[in-house]
């Protein structure tokens, strides 16, 4: 393994630690973050926000896309659209409780409970394809010439309390090592270089994993911003409101090639949030 900078090995610890210790932060049963009148308040805000024609006009894949739900051209891919007056990603909206509890939380999230620039700037919900309703958020990436993304999911436990055995088992298999370094990587994608799936994150080992890491922050000039805004989430997450516990969220990190100096870091996917029913 190439020798590391102080930086690249200030990056792989400090994402490590984080994850771990978002785990660790609200152990115990907790309820979906839910609710249909959260659906219903996301509806009315999309569509005071855009415009459905427009929308179901310059609609087209989004390129490039990471995780789990972001395969281009599959059924339940996202879009990104270009309406006048910002650059916009459509996140479909599972269609199952999932779902319910990711607008929920964007709902919840809008009243000032978590720190704005945390979060990707959330618009409401849309509905331009019949049967399909989709998140409409920024795009964090709008702007760059030649946009480098990482996307690291969080934690030691990807299965919610109740999960029933068959499920525990298959997160527990996915990627046995995050059960300690409280961390994957998702997906990748390197200016000229093909985009690294989450099949690529499963293979690798410990070590791997760094070296990933330091091949993505190596070529970045913004790295004391990364810094800052990572020690920021990390301090929110340790005074995180008591009645929350995040399952399977990542960071989305982003910077662009072109001026590597311009840096997003971005807390994304929250399909399996919980709340203390008290």
């Amino acid at each position: 393994m190439m020798a590391w900078s102080w930086a690249a090995c200030w990056w792989a610890a400090a994402v490590c630690v984080l994850g771990a210790a978002w785990a660790m932060t609200r152990r115990g049963k907790r309820a979906p973050l839910c609710g249909w009148g959260f659906m219903a308040r996301a509806e009315r805000r999309g569509r005071a926000f855009v415009s459905q024609e427009l929308l179901s006009f310059v609609m087209g894949p989004m390129p490039g896309q990471l995780g789990g739900l972001a395969h281009v051209n599959s059924s339940n891919g996202g879009f990104r659209c270009v309406p006048a007056k910002a650059v916009l990603v459509l996140k479909p909206v599972q269609s199952d409780s999932r779902g319910s509890r990711e607008v929920a939380f964007y709902e919840w999230a809008r009243k000032g409970r978590i720190p704005r620039d945390i979060l990707c700037r959330y618009h409401g919900v849309v509905r331009p394809v019949p049967g399909q309703a989709f998140i409409v958020l920024d795009d964090v990436t709008a702007g760059m010439a030649r946009p480098c993304v990482l996307d690291v999911k969080l934690g030691t436990v990807t299965f919610e309390d109740e999960a029933p055995p068959e499920k525990r088992r298959r997160e527990l298999n996915k990627y046995p090592p995050q059960a300690t370094l409280g961390c994957r990587i998702v997906g990748m994608r390197l200016d000229g270089e093909p985009p690294r799936d989450r099949r690529w994150g499963y293979s690798l080992s410990p070590d791997q994993l760094a070296d990933g890491l330091r091949a993505f922050f190596l070529p970045c000039a913004g790295l004391d911003t990364f810094q800052r805004r990572l020690a920021q989430l990390r301090h929110w997450v340790a005074h995180v409101p008591n009645d929350l516990r995040f399952v399977s969220s990542s960071l989305l990190f982003v910077y662009d090639a072109a001026a590597p100096d311009r840096v997003e870091l971005k807390l994304i996917d929250f399909a399996h949030v919980r709340r203390d029913p008290a």
